[in-house]
């Protein structure tokens, strides 16, 4: 009898780690996602019972987020959500800053995109021209002394511009995840901003829709350049700056919502408020005056005190 309750109590514990240890690795991931892009503060790693009223609370902050259903659990609908690729951004960012030192003081900004081929050269090209269409922005290629600098990079990287030493803090995780990423401008002049793209991810260069399994380039450029110039993410899907990739149909063509739109051009204007020299105002034609005119101008200058 006591052999029998002893493999039943065995049995038990089997089943039970067993089916407590996905769902543990499963809260593991959560919270570090949760922490990544901004929805966790804390810096804990435990599963103790205040780090799960935190998961709690940071899940339904990342629900209410992209309108998921769950109120705080962690269920297949999030985690799926949280294994789409997408931009390495967070989503809250630190408010400790004030947004408008987050932009370029200039209207005319250089870009390069290192040795890049010339089909990828073409993406960059248009997906700055996105921007330069919505506001008073203009941009130009100079390989030398780019203001925006983007690079492949894969795993843990450095930066590509020799003046930046040191390693990059976001590292790449490989196929999936995080597809690229970008840092927001210093608010000064002699600034390079970086925009990072994972070599390791399958990516689609031209501008008509992907072949299966790849990543549309112009998507992500034009994505990581609203960073680069300034915007946060969105929470509306259909902004080029919402953090996922678009279903498929959404992708293309690729364009700027009128949220986007309305986001550059209040740190930017629109180009009615730059780029364009002021016009001269029309010069109406003179017109001599009437007999009866001349006779009443007349009449005045002579009128006896």
């Amino acid at each position: 009898m006591t052999n029998t309750r002893t493999v039943l109590t065995l049995a038990t514990m089997l089943v039970a780690t067993t089916v407590a240890a996905p769902f543990d690795s499963e809260r593991i991931e959560a919270l570090r996602f949760l922490r990544v892009y901004g929805f966790l503060k804390d810096d804990g790693e435990s599963l103790s019972s205040n780090n799960a009223t935190s998961l709690r609370r940071a899940l339904s902050l990342f629900q209410e987020y992209y309108q998921l259903s769950g109120n705080g659990a962690l269920n297949a609908v999030t985690l799926h959500l949280m294994r789409k690729p997408r931009c390495g951004l967070a989503d809250i960012p630190d408010r400790a800053y004030s947004p408008i030192a987050r932009k370029w003081p200039k209207t005319r900004l250089a870009w390069n995109f290192q040795v890049a081929s010339e089909e990828i050269s073409r993406t960059a090209e248009t997906a700055f021209a996105l921007w330069a269409a919505n506001s008073s922005l203009t941009f130009a290629r100079d390989p030398l002394h780019p203001d925006i600098l983007i690079s492949y990079r894969t795993g843990v990287h450095t930066y590509a511009n020799r003046r930046n030493v040191g390693i990059c803090p976001a590292a790449f995780d490989g196929p999936g995840g995080a597809l690229a990423h970008a840092f927001f401008p210093s608010g000064t002049t002699d600034f390079t901003s970086k925009i990072h793209v994972d070599d390791s991810e399958p990516w689609h260069v031209y501008l008509n829709k992907d072949p299966p399994d790849t990543h549309h380039l112009l998507q992500t450029l034009t994505h990581e350049i609203g960073h680069a110039l300034g915007l946060q993410h969105s929470m509306r899907n259909d902004s080029i700056m919402f953090p996922y990739i678009p279903d498929i149909e959404n992708q293309f063509p690729v364009k700027l919502s009128i949220e986007d739109i309305l986001a550059i051009q209040n740190l930017y204007g629109s180009h009615d408020d730059g780029n364009y020299p002021p016009r001269r105002p029309r010069r109406r034609a003179s017109r001599r005056p009437t007999q009866r005119a001349r006779i009443s101008a007349h009449c005045d200058a002579w009128t006896p005190s």
